[in-house]
């Protein structure tokens, strides 16, 4: 079995790839749909990943987190059994800010800060953790077009 150290890169690759443009959600940026009204969600990332489509956009953040996080566990060869838990966060600021994101031009976009913390503790008590902070605005139609990845390109994701 590999080693328990690849979960460094593990969970720092997964909030990267969670936090990326590619996801998806109806063919746009899935962190615009539901940011208005999520506050804070806790994700268990070791359940068991549901495929079946997703509820709603706040559903789908969490099918997402835990198909994505088992699948850089899958990369690296280890089993979901060398952890306790593993965790996502996601919280969100309550103040929204304007900022700058690139549609052709340059638009300014009302939105938020939004926190991903991952955090995971191996069967022998070892913790890794990683994080990001992701400017998300609200998906708005007639501001952002959909991927061609899902016969939709997003542009929803800004970094602050």
């Amino acid at each position: 079995m590999p080693s328990r150290k690849l979960l460094k890169s593990v969970v720092r690759g997964f909030v990267g790839t969670y936090v990326s443009r590619y996801s998806d959600f109806d063919g746009y940026l899935l962190f615009g749909f539901g940011v208005d009204s999520m506050r804070d969600l806790t994700v268990d990332l070791t359940r068991p990943v549901r495929l079946q489509p997703a509820e709603d956009a706040l559903d789908e953040w969490q099918r997402l987190a835990t198909f994505k996080f088992q699948e850089q566990l899958s990369k690296v060869g280890l089993p979901i059994s060398v952890l306790q838990e593993a965790t996502l966060r996601i919280c969100r600021t309550t103040a929204r800010r304007g900022a700058v994101v690139l549609r052709g031009v340059p638009v300014m976009v009302d939105g938020f800060d939004v926190d991903f913390s991952a955090r995971a503790v191996t069967d022998l008590g070892r913790v890794y953790e990683a994080s990001a902070r992701e400017f998300i605005a609200p998906q708005d139609p007639g501001l952002f077009d959909r991927s061609g990845r899902s016969s939709d390109v997003c542009l929803t994701r800004a970094s602050s």
